[in-house]
């Protein structure tokens, strides 16, 4: 189901599909390769993105810098084929991101497979979004035997719509599947925690063996430079 749609900011410039590329640095804030800052001419279905869902392709705005839009009452939205996010940026802009499934095949590499392992302010998106669905999952599960398999959909689909209430750029995750991995990979390592923390004898006789580990691969990187 596509989200609701919210109003279109206030300043625009219609401009052709090819002019809405070449803007397109000069208002991306992520720079991932698939973003493109165009935003549809409507908001209600009338009109979707360029990628054979609009019923006139070069009818397509790009908002500027300055519009009168308050950031914070924007919300992220998905085109009606649910092909495209539209997220505001912190300015108030919607930048057009395809939706990405989840890749098959092979290992994930969540940094990567979700675009943001490029510049600074990319890298840091991802361990603010990472930290922040730790930090639901741990909350919403008190039961640290509960593993994977056995997590009710509901609390996944709980902290799957919290998590991307505060980052919109979680839309792009067809089936919340960025967000799953990182919920299961939490849950990994609470267990694997709780393992050491039980065959160390204990919370302080576990924080010895770290502090110990610690200083010994202080003492060999020391060595070897």
């Amino acid at each position: 189901m596509p989200i609701s749609a919210p109003s279109r900011p206030s300043k625009s410039t219609l401009v052709s599909k090819q002019q809405c590329a070449q803007k397109a640095p000069e208002y991306t804030v992520l720079k991932a390769k698939n973003a493109v800052n165009i935003v549809s001419n409507s908001r209600h279905g009338k009109n979707e993105d360029s990628s054979g869902e609009s019923d006139n392709e070069n009818n397509h705005e790009t908002t500027t810098g300055d519009n009168q839009d308050d950031p914070a009452e924007l919300h992220p939205y998905l085109s009606n084929s649910g092909n495209s996010a539209y997220v505001p940026d912190e300015k108030g802009v919607y930048v057009r991101w395809s939706v990405s499934p989840k890749p098959k095949g092979r290992a994930i590499n969540l940094k990567a497979d979700m675009e943001l392992d490029g510049c600074k302010k990319d890298q840091q998106l991802f361990l603010a979004i990472r930290e922040h669905i730790r930090i639901l999952t741990n909350a919403a599960i008190d039961d640290t035997s509960v593993t994977w398999p056995n997590l009710s959909t509901e609390i996944k689909a709980n902290i799957s719509r919290t998590a991307r209430n505060k980052y919109g750029y979680l839309l792009r995750f067809k089936g919340n599947w960025a967000t799953e991995e990182i919920m299961k990979r939490a849950l990994c390592n609470r267990h694997e925690k709780i393992s050491r923390i039980e065959k160390a004898g204990g919370v302080e006789e576990w924080r010895e063996n770290v502090k110990t580990k610690r200083k010994v691969c202080e003492l060999v990187t020391s060595q070897m430079s």
